[in-house]
C-alpha cells in the first residue's frame, strides 16, 4: 500500500511530494570555501547582498548576518540565520558520553 498525501485538494504519493520539495535546494553541500550551505542559502544571502565565499568560517557569517538583520529584518534571511546557528549547535556540542549515567 502506497502512503498518499492530500495536498492542495490533490491526492499525491510519496515520489510526487519528494519532487514538489525541491530537496536538491536544500541539501548542504561543502562549497569552495570550505562551508556547509544549499543552494537555498545561497540564493538568500546573495539577495541580501552578502557574498558566503568572502567567508571562512560559520562564525564569521552568522555575526554578519545577525548585523544585518539588526537594521534590515527579512524573514528569509533570518531563517537561514537560524538554520546557521542550528547546524553550528550540533556540529560544536560535544556528545553526552553514556558511560556516565
Amino acid at each position: 500500500m502506497w502512503c498518499v498525501m492530500n495536498i492542495n485538494n490533490e491526492n499525491i504519493n510519496i515520489d510526487k511530494a519528494i519532487e514538489l520539495s525541491n530537496y536538491q535546494e536544500l541539501l548542504l553541500k561543502r562549497r569552495e570555501n570550505n562551508l556547509l550551505l544549499s543552494d537555498y542559502q545561497i540564493r538568500v544571502l546573495n539577495i541580501n547582498g552578502i557574498n558566503y565565499n568572502n567567508y571562512t568560517n560559520m562564525h564569521d557569517l552568522l555575526f554578519d548576518i545577525n548585523c544585518i538583520l539588526q537594521d534590515n529584518y527579512q524573514e528569509e534571511l533570518d531563517l537561514v540565520a537560524s538554520q546557521i546557528g542550528e547546524m553550528m549547535y550540533y556540529l560544536e556540542t560535544k556528545k553526552w558520553d553514556k558511560s556516565h549515567f
